[in-house]
């Protein structure tokens, strides 16, 4: 008769080593000129994180030749609409995406009313909200969003408010991750005698981390990245190889 068309599973198949795109959005702290790019590619070579993560990919506009806006990234309608485009552009393939995105807008509204701060938080939950569920409805997508980096610019209050409001809005979806930098017993960034996250040995001024803070990026998205399960991804045929065989030999099936 016809053969069996075998269905993927993860007794099967593995995801290829590199088959899972890779995604960088937003801010500078995962640009060039802060380090990210170099210590996500040395832990790559160095086998340190999920190899089933492919090199770094940008949308277009945020290359590396691409300049920055003057004032940073920030969670605009528009830059939400580039974003859910090309998530729809990649439905069916095996990626991940990796935001990080906030900080620039909480600044921006640092002198604003109290009130005015609040609509802007309640602003970015929404516009958040509708990627991660865009995120969950599109096969093979997965979406990981960095807590907005503390810096030394008077908006601590602000970024724990929308920190913990992150942390809360993913456990809602099943393919999108928080990637922590300040929670926990050992946090990767921990609080200084101030009381604040903001740490000279590990910033490059006052907003942006160092090449070291950078590293602690990329290990907390290692972390994070090995709680994802495989079937995510199954949806790309060509994320994909089979198993390789346990060395045992075939047994002969009886007539």
């Amino acid at each position: 008769g016809p053969s069996k068309v075998v269905k993927a599973s993860p007794k099967r198949h593995k995801i290829k080593d590199g088959g899972v795109t890779f995604y960088v959005l937003g801010d500078s702290h995962l640009r060039d000129q802060h380090g990210f790019p170099g210590s996500y590619a040395f832990s790559r070579a160095a086998g340190t994180i999920d190899r089933r993560l492919s090199a770094i990919n940008r949308m277009v506009g945020e290359g590396k030749d691409q300049p920055e806006p003057e004032r940073g990234y920030t969670l605009t309608e528009a830059y939400l609409a580039k974003v859910l485009e090309l998530v729809q552009m990649n439905s069916g393939k095996a990626v991940v995406y990796f935001l990080s995105v906030g900080t620039n807008d909480l600044r921006d509204a640092k002198k604003a009313t109290e009130d005015d701060r609040e609509d802007k938080i309640d602003e970015l939950m929404t516009r958040f909200g509708k990627l991660m569920t865009k995120v969950e409805e599109t096969p093979g997508a997965a979406l990981f969003v960095l807590e907005p980096i503390p810096c030394n610019r008077g908006i601590q209050k602000d970024r724990d408010q929308l920190d913990q409001l992150l942390e809360s809005e993913v456990q809602r979806h099943e393919k999108v991750r928080y990637v922590t930098l300040t929670h926990g017993p050992k946090p990767f960034l921990p609080r200084g005698a101030s009381g604040l996250h903001y740490s000279r040995t590990l910033w490059h001024d006052d907003l942006h981390l160092n090449k070291i803070g950078a590293r602690l990026i990329v290990r907390a998205l290692s972390s994070t990245m090995n709680q994802l399960g495989t079937e995510v991804f199954f949806v790309d045929p060509a994320a994909l190889e089979p198993r390789g065989l346990t060395g045992r030999p075939a047994t002969a099936r009886k007539p």
